[in-house]
């Protein structure tokens, strides 16, 4: 799997009670949201992939703190439905409280035009989180 191309999801998110940046499940802009604690989340910016994207891979570089990653598709950047992976499982996963820990998912499975990550669950306040989706283009 060679990944030559990413688009960027979040940059260098804050991770607290009031994080900014993000959204809610309908898409519309929040002034802040509490992503810490037990099924506190919100979601990235949608982004638009290229048709001619393939090999995608979804990489988070997190850095003090311990946040719960979910990729979800769209066909039409409304209707939103989790990252099913050919295993079954949803393309998910866990970042660590390490310092610089980067944590990835290789997607194994076509990917609808438009993704976008929900977050949250995170373990406490502080740290910053960069997520990711690599590919190649054909």
């Amino acid at each position: 799997m060679a990944s030559g191309h990413s688009s960027i999801l979040l940059k260098d998110l804050v991770i607290s009670a009031t994080s900014t940046g993000l959204f809610d499940a309908d898409g519309n802009s929040l002034d802040s949201a509490n992503i810490i604690g037990s099924g506190n989340y919100a979601y990235s910016p949608t982004i638009t992939l290229s048709p001619k994207s393939i090999e995608h891979l979804l990489t988070a570089t997190c850095q003090g703190c311990t946040v719960e990653i979910k990729l979800e598709m769209s066909p039409d950047g409304v209707n939103w439905c989790p990252c099913a992976l050919s295993s079954g499982n949803n393309c998910e996963f866990e970042c660590t409280a390490d310092v610089g820990d980067c944590t990835t998912q290789p997607i194994d499975v076509p990917v609808l035009q438009y993704v976008r990550v929900k977050i949250g669950n995170a373990g406490s306040s502080g740290g910053t989180c960069t997520v990711r989706i690599n590919f190649t283009l054909n």
